[in-house]
């Protein structure tokens, strides 16, 4: 049986990795959005 402490540690874990993973959709759609932004921008 994983004891509290162990349990906790993974819980937190998983978080982490959670949010990482979101971190990463924004910074994905944020360089979509700055590379729309330049091409516009050129484009002048």
């Amino acid at each position: 049986m994983i004891n509290e402490m162990t349990k906790d540690q993974i819980y937190k874990q998983l978080d982490n990795i959670a949010s990482t993973k979101e971190y990463l959709k924004l910074a994905e759609l944020a360089k979509f959005e700055l590379k729309d932004l330049i091409e516009s921008f050129l484009k002048r």
